[in-house]
């Protein structure tokens, strides 16, 4: 399951959220500005299911949690999904793949 920090940092408001752990292994996308906090509910989560690295979520189905950085850019899924109705080009704003489903399907048009 991939969530942004801001979803992980939710999932106490979820219904029987503890359980995800056990369903699946959690990768936790970090975005800018939504650091967990030194104080959150999460962190004691975070320290027990926190993987030593994130080839343990490929070793194991469920119980491993991930935080990855990656970079983000400053455009939203709303901001990518108007330019295709518009006919402007994505090419560097999505995956190849994830623009070969929406052309095929003509996803957003």
């Amino acid at each position: 399951l991939i969530l942004g920090m801001d979803a992980f940092l939710g999932l106490p408001q979820w219904h029987k959220w503890e359980r995800l752990i056990t369903l699946a292994n959690l990768l936790v996308v970090h975005r800018l500005g939504a650091d967990l906090p030194e104080k959150h509910t999460m962190q004691d989560f975070l320290k027990a299911y926190q993987a030593d690295s994130h080839e343990a979520l490929s070793k194991q189905t469920a119980g491993a949690l991930w935080i990855e950085e990656i970079p983000i850019l400053n455009i939203s899924a709303t901001q990518i999904r108007g330019l295709i109705a518009a006919g402007k080009n994505t090419r560097y704003l999505l995956p190849v793949a994830v623009l070969d489903i929406i052309n095929t399907h003509q996803l957003y048009r």
